[in-house]
Order: structure tokens, then sequence, then C-alpha cells
């Protein structure tokens, strides 16, 4: 089953591509640095949408089956998730609400007062809507 019918069939909606354009806007500055390669901020920031875009839009229900299949591996990554759960897919593991919102905080605490280069934004900005999705589903379960 591909990754777009299980998140409809979570009733779980896509992150889409204006809210990341939205919250890459909030941390975005004049000054705000972007990669070499790019011949514009807005080339570059076009080119993180995407890339949060696909990354960021890989979520499930947690199973019996998911929670056993991940222990042998990547033991850790799913505290605090029970089945049932939705959690996030990152490569070939899952990942449980509260180690995304550990990342999402250590990063804002590393970041906070600071200029932030438009890959430090990209990552604080999947970070928050991964999570935002993650607490708005189990939150209303």
């Amino acid at each position: 089953m591909s990754k777009v019918n299980r998140m409809n069939e979570n009733n779980v909606s896509d992150i889409t591509r204006d809210e990341i354009m939205a919250c890459i806007g909030e941390y975005v500055a004049k000054n705000t640095g972007y990669p070499m390669g790019f011949n514009s901020l807005e080339q570059a920031i076009d080119a993180s949408v995407n890339a949060i875009f696909i990354k960021a839009n890989d979520f499930d229900v947690l199973t019996q089956e998911m929670v056993d299949t991940q222990a042998e591996s990547h033991d850790g990554y799913l505290d605090g998730a029970t089945v049932g759960d939705l959690v996030w897919g990152d490569n070939d593991m899952w990942v449980s609400q509260s180690t995304v919102e550990s990342w999402y905080h250590r990063t804002l605490s590393e970041t906070y007062g600071k200029d932030l280069s438009l890959r430090e934004i990209e990552s604080l900005v999947c970070d928050h809507l991964i999570l935002m999705r993650l607490v708005s589903y189990n939150d209303g379960k």
C-alpha cells in the first residue's frame, strides 16, 4: 500500500507545500544563508519546501508487528508510543511523537537567538510540522 493511501486511510492529511512555505517564512530573514548551488534565496527555499514535502509525509498507525520488528534494530525510537498511535517514518524506522518532540526541542534550544541558515530552518520546520501532525492525531484519538 502506498504511503498516501495509508495516510488517507488513517485520516491524516498530507503536510502541504503551502504549510511548509508559511512555516519557513516565519524563520527566514534578509540575511538568511543558503547553500551554494542556488542562484537566490527563493530558489533555495523552493528546494527546501520540496525536500520537506517528500521527507515529512510518511505516517502510519503503529501496530504490534511494527513494534516487534523495530525492537530488533532501532530500539528507543518508539519510546512513549502505544499500538494505535500515529508514528512517523524516517527511512527504515518508525519514530514516536515523544522522539520527534525531543528532536524539535533540542533543535530549538540549539538555535535560539541565532541567525539560522536555510538548512537549519529546514530541519526545524520539518520536525515542527511532523510533530504537529502526530500531536493532532494522537491527542484526538
